[in-house]
């Protein structure tokens, strides 16, 4: 399928002005993408991975906005669910979970977001292999649960990323996950098992 040139140039200067760092202004580019166009015999097909491509575009300007609830409303409708989803490689559901599960973390919604990024460490592991990004996923499912104060989820999530890094060799996992069950224990009040966790590093 041929897509309008003229739509692959608007993508363009839109992820340009997003790369920027002029995220409102690449939002509203890339909402006007499918505008009509000057030459009304172009072709108007457009692939469903090249509309996935849009919408996670917008999601990423939405998200650099601060507007956590929008973001959340887009990853939610019914176009991204049921068709746009299936157009995607493993990368791009990556990239779409992983974004998610950080709109949640933003949000507060812990057990949401816990669904979200255990999607998202599914495709990093399983599908992709790619250890950095599931070390960022735990980096994060962590700040969530320590910036929310969920002392009891995020211990439990201390000692399954401890362990991810010990079957994957990531001495990265491990400490962060050392960190983060020190902030988990004082929070539960446990501040001489805390203590002692600091004193064996």
């Amino acid at each position: 399928m041929t897509i309008n040139p003229t739509f692959i140039q608007r993508y363009n200067q839109a992820a340009a002005l997003a790369r920027a760092g002029q995220h409102q202004q690449a939002l509203e580019a890339y909402q006007e993408i499918l505008a009509p166009t000057p030459d009304a015999t172009a072709p108007r097909d457009v692939t469903g991975e090249f509309l996935a491509h849009i919408e996670l575009g917008k999601l990423y300007c939405l998200m650099d906005l601060g507007r956590y609830d929008e973001a959340k409303t887009l990853c939610e409708n019914e176009q991204m669910q049921e068709a746009l989803l299936e157009q995607l490689n493993m990368a791009g559901l990556f990239d779409y979970y992983f974004s998610y599960g950080n709109t949640l973390g933003h949000l507060g919604l812990t057990p949401e977001m816990d669904r979200a990024m255990t999607a998202a460490l599914t495709l990093a592991a399983d599908e992709l292999g790619d250890m950095e990004r599931c070390e960022q996923v735990w980096k994060w499912i962590l700040r969530w649960g320590r910036e929310h104060q969920q002392w009891d989820y995020l211990l439990e999530q201390c000692k399954l990323a401890h362990q991810f890094g010990i079957n994957n060799e990531s001495y990265l996992l491990q400490q962060l996950a050392g960190e983060a069950a020190f902030y988990a224990m004082r929070g539960l009040d446990r501040r001489e098992e805390a203590k002692q966790g600091i004193q064996k590093r």
